[in-house]
């Protein structure tokens, strides 16, 4: 099945999740890494779905990173921002890479 079949016979509409991140993943996502794995993340706000939008913070609540959300992979966030100043989610998000 073409992705474009997919994408009209499942239509996506993606919700944002806090992901607060064990003590052992915080330098690393300081540092750049673009990955978060299942065992690094501590606790989510709620379930999510491929796609969902994850927000990360530390245990003090302070932003991190925002990412792609994969719930059956072991890299769960695919991070495409570890600045303050977030990227559109959406089609204009393919604008800005």
């Amino acid at each position: 099945m073409l992705f474009s079949d997919y994408i009209q016979k499942h239509p996506f509409n993606p919700v944002r999740l806090a992901v607060r991140v064990r003590q052992k993943a915080i330098q690393a996502i300081r540092e750049g890494h673009p990955w978060l794995f299942e065992d690094s993340i501590e606790k989510i706000s709620k379930e999510g779905r491929p796609g969902d939008v994850a927000v990360v913070f530390d245990a003090g609540q302070k932003f991190l990173a925002a990412g792609l959300y994969d719930p059956v992979s072991p890299v769960r966030v695919k991070i495409y921002s570890n600045s303050s100043s977030l990227p559109p989610v959406g089609p204009a998000l393919f604008d800005k890479l």
